[in-house]
Parts: structure tokens; C-alpha cells; sequence
């Protein structure tokens, strides 16, 4: 778990910038704890995330069952779709909503047209009450292009994708009007964005010009911190 390690000192010496909100998406817990994890484990990656003290993230309905299933409890940023589908940040620049896309059907890999249109109706009713609106989602990169590529009318700033599927930094999809970003595997990376100028009206669509990013390499050279080595180096792993 050294990457979890490093990505806690990355987040106590590299991300300075204030506002800064910390994001997390779906798929933390499992993608690192197996299918078929030790409690132990669980229990320490509970811990350690708590410990980097996030703003948002997203648990998989399926991550949430199986904490239930060890009584883990996540940290209080971790919640399902179902739990918490639309949360808020406040900055001093203005408002900034996470929406939780529900869970694809179970044995499928794309949203059908009513869960398109579900969501589309969650988007038109939260975005104006923001300044900022990012969607978290747990369909996959092949289900997050094919939502995108419908172009529906009503659609997020920001679309953080999360599961399988392609990874990278930033793409500008429907038209331009979302900002599509998906990580890269093994947790080696944390990607930054940073806002430059707040989207505005209805004919909104993003430039360069207006957000920066990088995706930060968690290599050798940043130090793993040593109370997030040593929650795993004491848990019960078997």
C-alpha cells in the first residue's frame, strides 16, 4: 500500500492551493482490497483514507456492502449514490455540487435510456443552485462515453469517471460543455485540476484557457508518510 502512502504526503506537502477540495471516486476500496478482502485490510484502508481527510468521495454500492459485510465503517467523506446522490462545497469563488450517478444496472456495462434520462433530469434540477457542477460517476469508461456521446440536454461541468476502461487526464466532451477526466490504474497518479474562471450561462463551453490540470506522479521520489505505512504495517492482512 506504499502508493496510498505517498499519496498522503503528496496531499500534505504538494496541495497547497486553498480553496482546494479533495475528490475520490468509486471503486478506492475494492480496487485495492480484492474481491474477497481480509476485514484487516478493509479496516485499514478506512483508516488511512480518513487520515488524508477528503472532501467528496464516491462508494460503490458494492464497496458499501462489503464493509457492511466486516462492520468497516468509511470515513464520513465516503458515501453511495444512494446515501448522498447531490453534495455541496462552499468556496469563497462560489459553489461547487458532486453528483453521484447511481450504479449501472446489475450484468451490464451502459446505461440505457431510462437511467440517461434519470440522470439527466438529477443535472437540470441541481446545476443552477451551483456555480460548479461535478458529476462522479461508477460506469466505466465505455459507459461514460456512451452517456456522453448522447449529448443530453442537460449535462455536468465536470464528469470524473471511475472503473474500467481508458485513462486520462482531461478531455472536452458534448460539444465542449463537460470536462471528462478518468485516472490511471494502481492509484499511481493524482490528477490536479486547477479553475481559472467559473463557467457562466446556459451556452456554456470550456477552453483551455479556463482550467489548467496534471496528472502528479506518485514515484520514489515522494516519501511514503509514515503513520499511512504504519496503519498497514500493523493490520491483520490474512
Amino acid at each position: 500500500m506504499g502508493g496510498l502512502a505517498r499519496r498522503a504526503t503528496f496531499f500534505q506537502y504538494n496541495v497547497k492551493d486553498q480553496p482546494r477540495i479533495l475528490v475520490a471516486g468509486a471503486f478506492e476500496f475494492s480496487a485495492r482490497a480484492g474481491q474477497m478482502p481480509a476485514p484487516g485490510t478493509l479496516a485499514a484502508l478506512a483508516e488511512a483514507y480518513d487520515f488524508m481527510n477528503y472532501d467528496i468521495a464516491l462508494l460503490a454500492e458494492e464497496e458499501q456492502r462489503m464493509l457492511d459485510r466486516v462492520n468497516v465503517t468509511p470515513p464520513k467523506a465516503w458515501k453511495t449514490a444512494t446515501q448522498a446522490p447531490f453534495r455541496t462545497v462552499e468556496t469563497p469563488g462560489g459553489t461547487v455540487g458532486f453528483l453521484s450517478f447511481p450504479a449501472l444496472p446489475a450484468g451490464t456495462d451502459m446505461p440505457d435510456a431510462l437511467l440517461v434520462e434519470e440522470v439527466t433530469r438529477a443535472v437540470a434540477k441541481v446545476k443552477p443552485t451551483v456555480d460548479l457542477l461535478v458529476a462522479l460517476s461508477p460506469w466505466g469508461g465505455y459507459g461514460e462515453k456512451a452517456y456522453l456521446d448522447q449529448s443530453p440536454d442537460a449535462v455536468p461541468h465536470i464528469l470524473l469517471g471511475s472503473g474500467r476502461g481508458m485513462s486520462f487526464v482531461k478531455r472536452f466532451s458534448s460539444g465542449g460543455r463537460v470536462l471528462w477526466s478518468r485516472p490511471y490504474p494502481r492509484g499511481k497518479t493524482v490528477t490536479r485540476f486547477t479553475l481559472k474562471a467559473w463557467p457562466e450561462g446556459d451556452n456554456f463551453e470550456w477552453s483551455d484557457e479556463m482550467i489548467s490540470s496534471a496528472a502528479e506522479l506518485l514515484n520514489d521520489a515522494v516519501q511514503e508518510n509514515p503513520h499511512v505505512r504504519g496503519i498497514f504495517d500493523k493490520a491483520d492482512t490474512k
